[in-house]
Formats: C-alpha cells, sequence, structure tokens
C-alpha cells in the first residue's frame, strides 16, 4: 500500500507537509494546487480527530472538481 502522499510532486508535498495551520499558495495554472487540496481533504477526513474540510470554489464546476478528486 502506498503512502497518500506519494501522488504528489514534491512542491505539493511541502506544501502538505507543513505544519502551519493558515497557508497561502501563490503559484499559476495548472500546477495541481487542487490535487494537492483533495489529499489534505481526506487526510484531515480519515485521520485527523474532528477533521473538517470546507472547499470553497468560485463556481459549482470547480467545486464539483475538487470532489471528484476526493472520492
Amino acid at each position: 500500500m502506498t503512502n497518500i502522499i506519494d501522488i504528489l510532486l514534491p512542491y505539493q508535498k511541502s506544501f502538505f507537509l507543513d505544519k502551519h495551520k493558515r497557508k497561502i499558495w501563490l503559484s499559476g495554472r495548472q500546477l495541481g494546487k487542487s490535487l494537492a487540496m483533495s489529499v489534505i481533504a481526506v487526510y484531515k477526513a480519515l485521520l485527523k480527530k474532528n477533521g473538517l474540510s470546507l472547499i470553497v470554489s468560485t463556481g459549482a464546476r470547480a467545486a464539483n472538481e475538487m470532489i471528484r478528486k476526493c472520492i
């Protein structure tokens, strides 16, 4: 069985492993932000007590994409 963060690229792993409570990620388009956020949401839901993630988007299409990546 693979580790959940093995599917992430190095810069996504560093964002995932950062222990700060609040983070900001400034990046360009198509760099895998939604995949990294989906991995963080699933990780918190499965492995953290009272893990809660909120998906907020400017449009329903982007929010649905995030939800599909979490499944």
